[in-house]
């Protein structure tokens, strides 16, 4: 059963993540209401398509179901900013085409944090598309929509709580897992303003974590995406490279006591850390070898100087050096 021009086509934008896929969420539901059948679903990143790759993407062959929704998430051409390696009149063509030939037993979703209205892609996709913003909430829709969660999880929460959750310019994913989190902890009692001021230093940790868990898989994408969520959250790039530089000096720790023969017991005992922290090292550190650790080693303290004694941009600088890790930049013999 095919769909309208306004219903096959929509544009949610916005900078909260949470807001984004609950609007996917509720357009699938009405799709499916729609067709009376669950569509096939398909999930791409702009970041990595180029116009013919776009092209092909929404030239879609059924296979198990009749419909199908294509979600084409962060598209990064509406912003103005140069990217050498795509083409945007190539996309805008493939847009252009796709709008005038549209397969009505698909949907296509196109996601995006920001636009700039004077971006020719951007003006295609308003006249076209059914259009979705979603901004961060106020403060006072923030505190009724907490609220609500804190309901779900059959949980209460204080005024003091509230009014940090509501003031701490977390995007709405962490705070729903802070919740989640807490009416486990909790069990039944009431949140406090202590309990969130708790959570939050530990999740400032996590999130450095999940940066340098990509970093020491050499895993750019991933590695990036985690830095831009940190920055996201008005994280600083000294801190984060203090964090970076204090878990690999603990991976060439865990390296040397696995290259004597010890086990992850017996390093978690000899360096005080726990038995989970010692495992993940381990099964990283034959990533590494001895020189390119000791090149790192070199490169953290450039770094440090440069944060320090340089007016280049700080964001750059961290984005320069995970990239380097990432891409074996430092396995190379220094010259």
């Amino acid at each position: 059963m095919g769909m309208t021009m306004l219903e096959s086509l929509y544009f949610v934008w916005g900078p909260e993540e949470f807001l984004i896929d609950e609007a996917i969420k509720n357009i699938t539901m009405s799709f499916c209401k729609h067709t009376g059948e669950d569509p096939d679903l398909a999930v791409f990143y702009g970041d990595e398509l180029n116009g013919s790759m776009l092209n092909d993407v929404l030239q879609y062959s059924p296979l198990f179901s009749m419909n199908r929704i294509l979600i084409i998430k962060r598209i990064p051409w509406l912003t103005g900013k140069k990217r050498p390696k795509i083409k945007e009149d190539e996309i805008y063509e493939v847009i252009a085409d796709y709008i005038n030939n549209p397969n009505h037993d698909q949907i296509v979703i196109f996601t995006a944090e920001e636009y700039q209205n004077s971006n020719s892609i951007a003006k295609l996709l308003l006249s076209n598309c059914k259009t979705t913003p979603c901004m961060p909430l106020n403060r006072s829709e923030l505190s009724a929509w907490v609220i609500k969660e804190t309901k779900n999880l059959n949980q209460s929460i204080n005024k003091e709580a509230l009014a940090l959750i509501a003031s701490s310019k977390q995007n709405m994913y962490l705070i729903k897992n802070t919740l989640s989190k807490l009416s486990l902890i909790n069990d039944g009692q009431e949140i406090t303003k202590q309990d969130i001021e708790d959570n939050q230093a530990l999740l400032q940790e996590e999130k450095v974590f999940k940066l340098i868990d990509a970093i020491m898989d050499k895993s750019s994408r991933f590695a990036l995406s985690a830095l831009e969520n940190l920055l996201r959250q008005g994280d600083n790039p000294v801190y984060m490279l203090f964090m970076i530089n204090r878990q690999f000096a603990l991976l060439g720790l865990t390296k040397a006591y696995l290259d004597k023969g010890l086990g992850a017991k017996e390093i978690s005992m000899k360096t005080g850390q726990k038995d989970f922290v010692i495992r993940n090292l381990a099964g990283k550190a034959a990533k590494f070898s001895w020189p390119e650790l000791m090149e790192l080693n070199k490169a953290f303290l450039e770094t440090d100087i440069l944060f320090k004694t340089t007016s280049q941009n700080a964001i750059l600088i961290i984005e320069m050096l995970i990239l380097g890790i990432c891409s074996n930049y430092y396995s190379k013999p220094s010259k």
